[in-house]
């Protein structure tokens, strides 16, 4: 799985809009020069599937035009405050199966990654209601959601 389709660099107490002026784009060009090496290991052989993550829709369309194996999976954030229906969707539409991670969000994630009207999912009343009415704990339900 090719984990991050551009380079990424979060310097120390930068805030959530801040931007590396050192960030190179995506192009699907350079992206392609690592694609071709996955593609090479199932030729090859050594693997029997290969993947990427933290594709949006619109960088796996652009893959999806020009590399010789599709990608078998995208993994990509989505919980119940984050759905992300349309990108579900896409994945489907183009059998890729969609891989989610941060079943209950991640509250506790650096501030510089979070904003003030951020949800908390496991404090969300819905998930409250539903982890007491069946006596478990909310993060149980975000994860259930996920499956």
């Amino acid at each position: 799985m090719v984990h991050w389709p551009v380079p990424n660099c979060h310097p120390p107490g930068c805030t959530v809009d801040s931007l590396d002026p050192d960030a190179i784009p995506f192009k699907i060009e350079t992206y392609m020069k690592t694609w071709t090496q996955m593609e090479s290991l199932v030729k090859k052989g050594l693997v029997k599937n290969i993947a990427t993550s933290n594709m949006t829709a619109k960088k796996l369309k652009e893959l999806l035009k020009v590399c010789k194996i599709k990608p078998v999976a995208n993994e990509f954030e989505a919980h119940p405050c984050f759905q992300q229906q349309k990108m579900v969707d896409f994945h489907i539409k183009n059998d890729i199966l969609p891989i989610t991670y941060c079943p209950i969000g991640s509250p506790s994630r650096p501030a510089r990654d979070r904003t003030d009207d951020d949800e908390v999912d496991i404090e969300e009343p819905a998930i409250q209601r539903i982890a007491k009415r069946l006596g478990i704990h909310p993060a149980t339900v975000c994860v259930k959601w996920a499956a």
